[in-house]
């Protein structure tokens, strides 16, 4: 990652995320709100502003990544991916888009078309991918976003005719 980072715990799901790569000097809380001071000398309102200055600007849609593991399905045989079933909802402004790469091959290829502003619901995604060893599935968005389930459609077969220079 290199270069600066700026944490932030949730305390309801007692998780760190990275905000973003801002550069904070100092903090500090009055009038009810918390100030943070940047490298540039500006002063920002953050967190839940109670009383925001007229001045102030809202922070627009805030970009993400969830990436997931590998998947494996518990078996060394080659494996394909027919669908991707994931239920979820996206607030207005934003938007998401889901990835799978394959044997860790470094090339993120996208899953059908990316998912702007709905209620909750579910989507089934085609994923026409070759078969491999595992797979890695990221959703990538803006703006906020609720996912309630993700599920797999699953097709398996032999180790013959692997990739070549794999078992």
């Amino acid at each position: 990652m290199g270069g600066w980072s700026l944490l932030v715990y949730d305390t309801r799901t007692k998780l760190w995320y990275r905000e973003d790569n801002t550069q904070a000097t100092h903090f500090a809380f009055s009038g009810g709100n918390l100030h943070l001071l940047n490298q540039a000398g500006e002063i920002w309102l953050v967190g839940d502003v109670t009383d925001p200055p007229e001045e102030a600007q809202q922070e627009g849609p805030v970009a993400w990544v969830a990436e997931f593991a590998d998947f494996t399905d518990g078996s060394p045989d080659k494996k394909g991916i027919a669908r991707l079933h994931i239920r979820l909802e996206v607030e207005e402004g934003g938007q998401v888009q889901a990835w799978v790469q394959v044997d860790s091959d470094g090339t993120w290829r996208p899953l059908g078309q990316p998912i702007g502003p709905t209620p909750k619901r579910s989507f089934q995604l085609p994923m026409v991918i070759r078969r491999g060893d595992h797979y890695r599935l990221k959703l990538t968005g803006t703006g906020g976003c609720k996912i309630y389930s993700i599920t797999r459609e699953r097709y398996s077969g032999s180790a013959y005719n692997a990739t070549p220079g794999r078992t």
